[in-house]
């Protein structure tokens, strides 16, 4: 299980987007509903919340809108590394201005290249790879997602 630390709720007013996996989210809120523990943290006064779902790729809630975010199909051979990543990669995509949504496909590309290499440090992508995952094979749209999108 990731660990987390208990925050007094008046702290998440704090928090712009907060960025949980499932086992830390149902810590933080006391309920394994990603939904429901979403809202918990929203109510507490999170500005957003994008859950991190491994393999399931990511959950966005901001208010009373939720999507998903597919994750990347890729040989993986070790995940340690890969919500590091995600979370980088998130930040990094939102300093640049992209909407939530955008950055959170660009984070989903990187917690997926991430898997592809043993070890955390030698496992994180550089934007060159996260860019080619997210054209695809053809140069195109992204391709090969798992789940809903």
């Amino acid at each position: 299980p990731a660990p987390y630390t208990a925050l007094p709720d008046e702290a998440w007013g704090f928090v712009d987007i907060a960025v949980p996996n499932r086992l830390e989210l149902a810590g933080f809120t006391g309920t394994g509903d990603l939904e429901e523990g979403a809202g918990r943290l929203l109510e507490k006064g999170a500005g957003a919340v994008v859950v991190t779902l491994g393999p399931e790729g990511a959950m966005i809630r901001r208010g009373r809108e939720v999507k998903r975010v597919g994750a990347f199909a890729v040989e993986a051979v070790d995940a340690t590394g890969a919500g590091d990543a995600f979370s980088a990669a998130l930040a990094v995509s939102l300093a640049e201005g992209k909407p939530l949504y955008e950055a959170a496909l660009f984070a989903s590309a990187a917690g997926a290249l991430a898997c592809t290499v043993v070890g955390a440090q030698p496992g994180l992508p550089v934007r060159e790879q996260v860019e080619g995952l997210l054209r695809g094979p053809s140069g195109g749209p992204p391709g090969k997602f798992q789940g809903e999108v």
